[in-house]
């Protein structure tokens, strides 16, 4: 039984080793989307100011 017991604790220890790991990811993934996130509101902030000066500009009669 003290075997099992051994088995046990060493196969619990690789397991909170391995949450550990994916914990990391996770939070070093969400990092990544979060910016991706803030890269694209830049985006497409830009992109509406060009297409609203791009629309004044058509509408604007040629001089």
């Amino acid at each position: 039984m003290h075997a099992e017991q051994i088995k046990f604790a060493k196969i619990q220890e690789e397991l909170k080793t391995h949450i550990s790991q994916l914990e990391r990811i996770v939070q070093e993934r969400t990092r990544e989307l979060n910016d991706a996130v803030e890269n694209l509101k830049h985006s497409n902030t830009d992109l509406v100011r060009f297409a609203y000066a791009s629309s004044h500009d058509l509408r604007e009669p040629i001089r």
